[in-house]
Order: C-alpha cells, then sequence, then structure tokens
C-alpha cells in the first residue's frame, strides 16, 4: 500500500510502516476482529473530503467543477484492503464481473477497454464496408448517489453477498462521517448517508458491482458496450445502404431503458456530457444522423468525441487527437523550458519521460497505420522533447542526423518503433495472462502442421487473419497484433518475465532504428 499520509492517522503512515514488527500484532488483531464480529470499526469512518478540480482549466467558482476526494485513514485502508482482496477473488472465480467493465481492474485499464472498441469499430461485423454509431454516455456524480439499501440488496440477490459478508458491508456503508477541509480551514462534521466515499478501496469496487444492469440493457437490444467505471460506451456497426432510421429507433429505445434504470436506482444521466459521432471510415460521405432523440432529450452526433482521453473523429483517422497532444507537449515544453537552465541533465531526461513522453505513449497503440503526415508531426514533437532533455539548440539541429544521434543517444525510439513497442507489449500480456480476456480472446496461438515436411516446432507464433479487402482493416489490434508479433526473433517471443521482454524488445526496436 501507498504511504499518504491523512491528518486522521495517530501516526505518519511511514513511521507504522517502519515499526510494523512491533505494531503487526495490533493490526492484525483489529483486522481480524472486524471481520470476526462483521463491523467496521466506528472509530475509522471519518474522513476529510478534498475538492480538487476536475480540469485545471475549469471555472473554481462552479462548484459543479470539484470532485470530493475522501482522505482516510491508513486502519481503514487496511481493512478495506483486506476485504477487497477477498472480494476480488469471490468475484473472479464465480465470474461475477462484467465483462466489459475495464474500471477498477487488475490487468484491465483505459488503453485495453480503447483497443478493445477501436478493434470492433474498425471490423465491424463482417470483411466489408461499414458505418458505425459511438454513443458516450456518463454520468452525474455517480458515486456519490449510490442508494445503500439498494447496493446490499443487489449484493444479495446477484452476487450471493449474505450473513457475516452482508452484516460487515452494511456496517461499512453506515453512519460514515466527513468534514470538508479547505486549506487550512475544516467545516463541520456531517454523515454521508447515500454513496460510496470517492479515495477508497472499497467504493470504486462496489460502484462497478451496482452498475453491472446497464451492459444487460445495451445487450439485450444487440449493441456492443464497454465502461470503464462509470464513463459507458455503447456502439454498433452497420452497412451503408440499410435503413438507418431502424437502427435509430433501437438506439433510442436502448438509451431510454438505459435512462429509466438510472432513475429507478437513483442515478442520473448527464445529457450535457453525453456525446455521440457517427463514424464512415471508409468512404467519405456527409453526415446522415444529425442528433439521438430519447424522452423528449436530444443529443447532438457530432464530428468528434472524447472518450477516456482519446478523440474519435468520424473517420477514425486520430487527426483532431494527434493535433492536440502536438498542442498540449509543445505547452508543456514551453513550461519547463523555464527553469531547464537550472536542472542536471539526468532531471532533465527524467522530466521529459515523466512529463511530455507519456502524452506521446498514451493509448499509441490506436496510431498504428496512421498516414505518414500524422506521424512526421509526433515525430516532431518527439524531436522537440529531445531537445530539451539532450540541451541541443541552434542550426546544428536541424541536420537530419543530429536529430537520430540525439534520439539515440537519449535511448528515445522514434514515433513507429514506440508504437510497435507498445502492441507487442499488450500482445505478451495476452499470452501470459496478463490482459483482460476480451483481448485475449482476439489472439489465437499457433497449430504446428504436423503433416509439414520441415521441422515446425514453434509454439510461440500466432495465427494470422486473412488479409481484409480494405486496407484500413489492417489497423485492428486482431490483425497487426499476429503480424508484428509473428515478426520478433524466436529469443524474445519465448520469453516469460515481462521485465526481460520489455529489455530485450526496446534493444531489438532500438537496433532497428539507429542501427
Amino acid at each position: 500500500m501507498s504511504s499518504t499520509t491523512c491528518q486522521l492517522d495517530v501516526i505518519p503512515t511511514w513511521l507504522l510502516k517502519a515499526c510494523y514488527s512491533e505494531l503487526s500484532i495490533i493490526l492484525l488483531y483489529i483486522v481480524n476482529m472486524s471481520l470476526k464480529t462483521g463491523e467496521f470499526p466506528s472509530a475509522l469512518k471519518s474522513a476529510l473530503i478534498t475538492p480538487i478540480l476536475k480540469k485545471c482549466d475549469l471555472d473554481p467558482e462552479n462548484l459543479k467543477n470539484y470532485r470530493p476526494i475522501s482522505n482516510l485513514s491508513f486502519v481503514s485502508k487496511l481493512v478495506e484492503k483486506s476485504v477487497h482482496k477477498q472480494l476480488v477473488a469471490y468475484l473472479n472465480e464465480n465470474e461475477l464481473f462484467s465483462e466489459y467493465q475495464s474500471g477498477y481492474r487488475q490487468f484491465h485499464s483505459c488503453e485495453t477497454a480503447l483497443t478493445h472498441v477501436y478493434n470492433n469499430l474498425l471490423l465491424g461485423s463482417s470483411n466489408q464496408s461499414h458505418q458505425g454509431m459511438l454513443v458516450l454516455l456518463d454520468l452525474s456524480a455517480a458515486f456519490d448517489m449510490l442508494n445503500h439499501e439498494m447496493l446490499l440488496s443487489i449484493l444479495k440477490d446477484q452476487y450471493g453477498f449474505s450473513g457475516l459478508v452482508l452484516a460487515w458491508l452494511r456496517s461499512y456503508l453506515s453512519n460514515r462521517s466527513f468534514r470538508v477541509k479547505v486549506k487550512q480551514s475544516k467545516s463541520g462534521v456531517c454523515y454521508l448517508t447515500i454513496g460510496v466515499p470517492q479515495g477508497s478501496i472499497l467504493g470504486p469496487l462496489l460502484f462497478i458491482l451496482f452498475t453491472k444492469g446497464i451492459e444487460a440493457i445495451a445487450k439485450k437490444y444487440g449493441f456492443d458496450f464497454h465502461c470503464y467505471a462509470d464513463d459507458c460506451q455503447i456502439y454498433f456497426c452497420f452497412k451503408p445502404n440499410n435503413n438507418v432510421d431502424d437502427h435509430m429507433a433501437d438506439l433510442s429505445a436502448c438509451l431510454l431503458e438505459i435512462q429509466q434504470w438510472m432513475t429507478a436506482h437513483f442515478l442520473k444521466l448527464n445529457h450535457e456530457k453525453t456525446e455521440a459521432v457517427e463514424l464512415f471510415p471508409f468512404r467519405n460521405q456527409d453526415q446522415t444522423v444529425h442528433c439521438v432523440t430519447f424522452n423528449g432529450d436530444i443529443i447532438k452526433t457530432q464530428s468528434t468525441a472524447k472518450s477516456l482521453g482519446i478523440l474519435f473523429d468520424n473517420k477514425l483517422s486520430f487527426e483532431p487527437q494527434i493535433n492536440h497532444i502536438i498542442k498540449s507537449i509543445n505547452y508543456r515544453i514551453k513550461n519547463i523550458s523555464r527553469i531547464g537552465s537550472k536542472l542536471s541533465s539526468d532531471l532533465k531526461l527524467t522530466l521529459a519521460q515523466s512529463y511530455c513522453l507519456t502524452q506521446l505513449d498514451y493509448c499509441n497503440v490506436l496510431y498504428y497505420g496512421i498516414t505518414q503526415r500524422l506521424e512526421n508531426k509526433l515525430q516532431s514533437s518527439l524531436n522537440a522533447v529531445a531537445r530539451f532533455a539532450g540541451s541541443v539548440y541552434g542550426r546544428h539541429w536541424r541536420q537530419q542526423g543530429s536529430r537520430f544521434d540525439l534520439l539515440r543517444d537519449l535511448h528515445i525510439l522514434p514515433i513507429s518503433y514506440r508504437i510497435r513497442f507498445k502492441l507487442c507489449l499488450l500482445c505478451f500480456k495476452c499470452l501470459n495472462g496478463m490482459a483482460p480476456q476480451y483481448l485475449t480472446n482476439l489472439l489465437q496461438l499457433r497449430v504446428p502442421n504436423r503433416y509439414s515436411l520441415r521441422c515446425d516446432n514453434d509454439f510461440f507464433l500466432l495465427e494470422e487473419p486473412r488479409k481484409p479487402f480494405y486496407k484500413k482493416m489492417e489497423n485492428a489490434f486482431s490483425i497487426a497484433a499476429p503480424s508484428l508479433w509473428n515478426s520478433l526473433p524466436y529469443s524474445i517471443r519465448s520469453l516469460n518475465s515481462i521485465n526481460a521482454f520489455k529489455s530485450s524488445l526496446k534493444t531489438y526496436y532500438y537496433r532497428l532504428a539507429f542501427e
């Protein structure tokens, strides 16, 4: 567990960890007594809430722009962690998690969720040209609106929680108090009658169990669904010559039923942040669906929509996303360049990697197969980051050889190889049980041909799908990953340690790029 300290802690967390050998018996007694009696200690139910702006550019005078983060004592988190590990083991063993819920689960992330959605949008249901519709739902104050009695009822009826487990969860949710802290001032004590504390360990888990019913509604209408915490994505593909009105009628009925489900469960769909985008990646045509209506509410379709930090445009070219990244990196470089002269070389490289390269590498699996023009734009931003990290300025930088020399000296892979590296790493995780099942199902190990006259005993190759009719479909994960994976040397594909694999893969691509 992290060593963050809350003002409610009697002693700092780092000191408690340092004295763990002396205090372990006391901590063990607290945890075991809580589990045996089915009661969460009342002294650990207090929290300090710190309001944090959701985005730095939002208006600080508008209270809707703040996210209430609960700071809890370390011992409270320790008890929660003990219960969390047991609940997750039970849910995984009985396959009770939502299949397409990627929030707060091991080996799941925004990147895996977006990779799966992008793969399905590109391939559709066949090898033919198709259109798509992507609707991004947003819930208003979702964590703060959970009804405790309804949550306990769902845990009992749908997940089989009963007896001491249900009693402990009821005790954990009831009689919680909090105080709001702004700078050095604190509010009076308030009591939490609904919702789960944001910043807790069990809160996110209870939320994704509570909202599993949304997936069943989407599947009922035949739509694909993916969710990350309270960010829900409903999407589907259809042929251009089919009747669009029938699909939109089903979508309106689906959204209406989801809204009714949320109302019955005391949740609210945020129409202001709900977005829709019509996709036609294989042909140039005008927008045919201008809005989605349900229950009197109108959601206008847009040319772009942001999902988990990635801008999806109607051509699936990611040009708006790449332009946004370049703008963000230029802004960051401009800021850190002001203090660059006061930093050492190692510190500048660390700052460039953590502050700028993370922007370039976020979900860069989606950039596989982008146009050369967009790749050059990303490479120019990477070169600018390298200039800052290597303190290289002047005319010498304009020479083509010096750019590659600097990237080579800083051990920074070019953009094209960074994308391939991430794609192969995600492929390795799928093959070694470190990725979600919905991604693992997209890959299949090749079965050696026993009738071949040659020795065919390479068990680390993937089955490559047939080449699709449209070249853009080759950018999908299920088609691009096997091709790249099979191109790697056997000595890399046969590794079973992720650290060894990452090191060997980077060395391999480093030699291809610079030597």
